[in-house]
């Protein structure tokens, strides 16, 4: 997925959650510093803009941004602020492959309306999208269908997320481990946090698990 949207135009859009998962493993030892890896990622797949000059952020300026920073893990979060217009946060999560290499991911914040996933390969300075690749297709018929299974009260009222107004699933990277869960997240469900989806990754791709 690649990000060729101004901030004023993501502002109007509302909320983007985007992935794009760094590559798999518990142990990232010979993971780069995840720090380097946020602050390289292109303004075309991160487009964190000043709300003061509409200019994106310095090098610098990402790095205040950081508020945990987990080498060992090969993980990294961070944090809009009140200067970073409709950016409102971030993940970076690690994942070796099998012989050899990392996808590289992260999951990014833009509003409050819809989650996407992208998942990427760097080598230098290009970065490649590789998301259809090594993700599982989930639609929002899948999605409809596994909340009613999961969620008693829209089973038994027929509710569909995808009727939400704000909001269907979320993605979320693990700090430790190799699996992404699938959540639902939307403003028509308030209950206890329910995972539609285990991603566990295999060192090549992600599965679909109950």
């Amino acid at each position: 997925m690649s990000w060729s949207l101004t901030a004023s135009r993501l502002g109007r859009l509302g909320a983007l959650w985007v992935g794009m998962m760094l590559a798999s493993s518990a142990d990232a030892g010979d993971l780069p510093p995840v720090r380097e890896i946020f602050t390289s990622i292109p303004y075309g797949h991160l487009p964190i803009v000043s709300s003061k000059t509409n200019q994106p952020l310095s090098k610098d300026e990402k790095l205040k941004l950081i508020k945990v920073e987990d080498q060992k893990n090969g993980y990294l979060e961070i944090f809009g602020n009140a200067d970073t217009d409709a950016f409102g946060g971030a993940q970076l999560a690690g994942f070796k492959m099998k012989g050899g290499g990392y996808l590289i991911g992260l999951r990014a914040e833009f509003g409050d309306s819809s989650h996407h996933i992208a998942i990427l390969t760097n080598e230098g300075e290009t970065w490649n999208d590789v998301t259809k690749d090594v993700l599982p297709e989930i639609t929002m018929e899948m999605v409809d269908k596994r909340a009613q299974e999961k969620i008693p009260e829209f089973k038994r009222k027929k509710r569909k997320l995808s009727d939400s107004a704000s909001g269907t699933y979320a993605y979320v990277l693990p700090r430790r481990g190799t699996t992404i869960e699938v959540i639902v997240s939307s403003d028509s469900y308030t209950g206890k946090r329910v995972v539609l989806w285990h991603l566990p990754f295999d060192g090549r791709k992600f599965a679909l698990k109950p």
